[in-house]
């Protein structure tokens, strides 16, 4: 959608039902709704905020790099991308396999 309008165009490029402008934090609100209907048992923990951060893990677990991490996350350097890069403990133990062998 966003590229079929011309560069003068200001009108939003996502609208709900009445063409109004989403409230920036509807989709966090959303979110929250559909996770607490779940019942999901760490629920009160969980926010819209946390699939972000699975994802940086998630990419730093598959090997990317942390500057290719950083860059789809958005950050300004690396440094805060770090924090999306603890690794779980099978990761490592596949990291070492593959760099010195395993049994």
């Amino acid at each position: 959608m966003k590229e079929e309008r011309s560069s003068l165009d200001n009108d939003p490029v996502f609208v709900d039902a009445n063409d109004d402008v989403p409230k920036p934090d509807r989709v966090s609100k959303r979110f929250t709704f559909y996770v607490r209907k779940a019942k999901l048992s760490n629920r009160e923990e969980l926010s819209f905020h946390s699939c972000r951060h699975t994802t940086g893990s998630w990419l730093s677990m598959q090997g990317v790099p942390l500057r290719v991490i950083s860059e789809i996350l958005g950050h300004s350097n690396t440094q805060v991308t770090e924090m999306y890069s603890h690794l779980s403990p099978d990761v490592m133990e596949r990291a070492m396999d593959e760099t010195f062998g395993g049994e």
